[in-house]
């Protein structure tokens, strides 16, 4: 486009001086532009006093030649600002376009242009326009746009998701990153709210809002949440989800909030891990002081007793009392006995664990079981049934699972009704996949709102019956339980107790 021009006048130039002082305070420049296609002439017939700090130029200047104008365009953007011009003269539409000008007092700025043309009656195109200086907001632009890219190449490097959600129009943008955490392809994943939040596992939604809201409402100077989202294949993953409202309205709701996505799957494994194994150590810390409170409360018991005894042998006067105190030594040498077999047994337990196991007729095993408890079943008219397929194996410790059906077998043959002959029953069910062996009897029942708590506990009886030793529950939790397997009980005064075993 040539820059040549002659000095034209005519109606769009008049009242000039009305103008510049009309204008006089408007920030930015108003223009009027002319091109001569015929003559490929061009010239800025009016333009206010704005020009001095958009162009470093005059008005006089640029009046009847706009050559100093197009001479400060930017290499980079001329041939884009002819086009522009171009196209809207061709179509007699506005023009809008933001460029760089590189000026000899100011160096370089960035404009915002916009003219919206008409043809006159002498074959000329006129354009009334403004030019805007946007440096300040393009500068910001670019910085925003070099920290995006160097936050995507953070991400990127991470793995870490973005995320940015318009609250206003409820649009979210999800990166790619934050889509591929998912097992989502870029086009795959809509841009609304709704696209994750539906995705959160039940469990999760409860504080995964309520922690967005506590942010909204001021409350936390982030937004700060761990939940589980579900992915594309179906299962679920741990997200580290963290933001913060970046803009507000003016009656200060949340309008624009941008946030980061963080897979921290492997890091909550870990903590299940840790919590498990810290739930091992508080457990076997538990035992080792139940214990430890047992041997110091039953042996100094006995200890107590002797030392009495002996004292009283001491003192006798006769033979027959030092006689009958012995045979009291006796008995309590007997019961010293039993107390320190039975903590054999206790730490035996809870020290061998890694006894081999072996695959076992979970059936054959009942049967035995019955056979060696005959007399006893015979002797109180007990009906023992024995429900379980013979094509039912376990992996369990053989000594350990023959001493928990004798244990359970026994109790429902020792606590038996007196109403009724004994019934018990044995059967194995199927629960989340897991198998589970129910041994359940018409006995006497147990109050589970009063001994519950300490049903499994050791040297706790509930009947009163003078052979109980309180023993055999505990030793029975402690076999099953050293094996990762589990006991439960559901029971009813005077109608019976039900035990669930559930096999690892």
């Amino acid at each position: 486009m040539s820059l040549a021009i002659k000095d034209t006048r005519g109606p769009f130039v008049e009242g000039q001086s009305a103008m510049q002082k009309a204008f006089k305070d408007v920030g930015g420049l108003i223009f009027q532009f002319q091109y001569f296609p015929d003559k490929k002439h061009s010239c800025f017939p009016f333009a206010s006093a704005g020009l001095i700090s958009i162009l470093d130029l005059t008005p006089d200047q640029i009046k009847q030649d706009a050559t100093p104008v197009f001479e400060r365009l930017h290499p980079d953007d001329e041939k884009t600002f002819y086009k522009v011009i171009k196209k809207s003269m061709e179509t007699l539409e506005s023009w809008d376009y933001d460029y760089r000008v590189v000026l000899p007092r100011q160096g370089l700025k960035w404009l915002r242009g916009h003219g919206r043309p008409e043809k006159l009656s002498d074959g000329s195109y006129l354009w009334n326009g403004c030019m805007m200086d946007i440096t300040d907001r393009k500068l910001i632009e670019v910085d925003l746009y070099e920290s995006k890219q160097r936050l995507q190449l953070a991400m990127e490097s991470t793995k870490d998701g973005l995320w940015d959600w318009n609250v206003k129009t409820d649009k979210v943008f999800y990166s790619n990153e934050s889509k591929a955490l998912l097992g989502y392809q870029p086009d795959e994943l809509k841009n609304t709210s709704d696209d994750w939040n539906s995705k959160v596992h039940p469990e999760d939604r409860a504080s995964y809002y309520d922690d967005m809201h506590n942010h909204f409402d001021g409350k936390t100077p982030y937004y700060f949440n761990e939940h589980r989202i579900l992915c594309k294949d179906g299962h679920y993953k741990w997200i580290l989800d963290r933001g913060k409202v970046i803009e507000w309205d003016s009656s200060g709701n949340p309008l624009r909030v941008i946030g980061t996505h963080s897979d921290i799957s492997l890091q909550k494994q870990r903590e299940l891990e840790a919590r498990t194994k810290i739930d091992i150590i508080e457990d076997q810390n538990n035992r080792l002081t139940n214990f430890a409170h047992i041997v110091s409360h039953n042996l100094r018991s006995h200890s107590g007793n002797f030392e009495m005894l002996l004292d009283l042998v001491d003192e006798a006067d006769s033979s027959e009392e030092k006689l009958e105190m012995v045979n009291h030594l006796k008995k309590v040498s007997e019961s010293l006995s039993e107390t320190i077999a039975h903590l054999n047994k206790v730490v035996s337990i809870q020290t061998n664990l890694n006894k081999g196991l072996e695959k076992i007729s979970l059936s054959n095993c009942i049967v035995n079981t019955v056979s060696v408890l005959k007399g006893e079943i015979d002797k109180k008219n007990a009906i023992i049934t024995n429900k379980v397929s013979s094509e039912i194996f376990v992996d369990h410790n053989p000594a350990y699972l023959e001493s928990i059906l004798l244990n359970l077998i026994s109790n429902g043959l020792k606590y038996k009704h007196a109403d009724r002959n004994p019934e018990i029953i044995l059967e194995t069910i199927y629960e989340n996949g897991k198998l589970s062996l129910k041994v359940s009897d018409n006995g006497i029942g147990i109050d589970l709102k009063k001994h519950g708590k300490n049903l499994f506990g050791m040297y706790k009886t509930f009947h009163g019956n003078n052979d109980a030793k309180g023993i055999g529950l505990f030793i029975t939790k402690n076999q099953i339980e050293s094996l990762g397997g589990t006991i439960a009980v559901e029971s009813e005064v005077n109608v019976g107790t039900s035990f669930k075993i559930t096999f690892n």
